[in-house]
């Protein structure tokens, strides 16, 4: 965001690594303390469930049945959560985090996402050469987009293109088909609050507009020096 002044920039950025450090925090506890002790705690049930059968098939079932509970809790829907907290594969590739964020959004909806890459020279910077926290802010924008998106237009297309217009610079656009408020072609849309924390995170700009006949475009650029 460049108008405005530096300090307020760095608290911007400070208020984002925060955050996010905090998000992941609360993922590695879920998924390596609370997960791990839900496995052995269905394990422990279908062992005491095959002691006790012969002698009680029906409590043996009820106990299969509650083990077969935490392992559906411990697989879709704490793993889900863990992924929205802090996306496991941002590390290694911006590219890969958003179609497993696409992919979740499809499971539960019926929104078609589609992630596309403008050029073959990105392949190097999406996938490490980008700075982690470029990396996340860019994926917050998309998983905020897609978020809204959905409550809009349950059942919309939305295309997520990835583009290097400069060595150092890089832009994602998130354009949807489903139905919002349409002000008409290339009118300027009120942009929604969570942008604010995004983009002013790191040093760019984002443009967010109505579509005509309804619908969103909204397009973000960073800038993106080489890790």
């Amino acid at each position: 965001m460049r108008d405005r002044p530096e300090s307020s920039q760095e608290s911007w950025r400070s208020m984002f690594a925060v955050q996010e450090s905090v998000r992941q925090e609360v993922a590695h506890l879920l998924h390596g303390t609370v997960q791990s002790r839900l496995l052995v705690a269905a394990h422990k049930l279908r062992n005491h469930a095959a002691a006790v059968e012969s002698d009680h098939p029906d409590i043996a079932k009820q106990v299969v049945g509650i083990a077969d509970l935490l392992d559906d809790l411990n697989g879709d829907k704490i793993s889900g959560i863990v992924r929205r907290l802090h996306p496991p594969t941002i590390r290694v590739s911006l590219l890969a985090a958003l179609r497993s964020l696409a992919g979740d959004l499809q499971k539960r909806s019926k929104v078609t996402v589609d992630i596309q890459v403008r050029d073959s020279a990105l392949h190097d910077l999406i996938h490490g050469g980008l700075p982690e926290n470029v990396r996340l802010v860019l994926y917050r924008l998309v998983e905020q987009a897609l978020i809204d998106q959905e409550k809009i237009a349950p059942s919309g297309k939305i295309t997520v293109t990835i583009g290097t217009p400069s060595e150092s610079v890089v832009t994602v656009s998130i354009q949807s088909d489903g139905h919002g408020p349409a002000l008409g072609g290339r009118q300027r849309a009120h942009k929604p609050r969570w942008l604010g924390d995004y983009w002013a995170a790191a040093d760019g700009t984002v443009e967010f507009r109505s579509l005509r006949g309804g619908g969103v475009n909204v397009v973000a650029s960073l800038a993106a020096e080489r890790g």
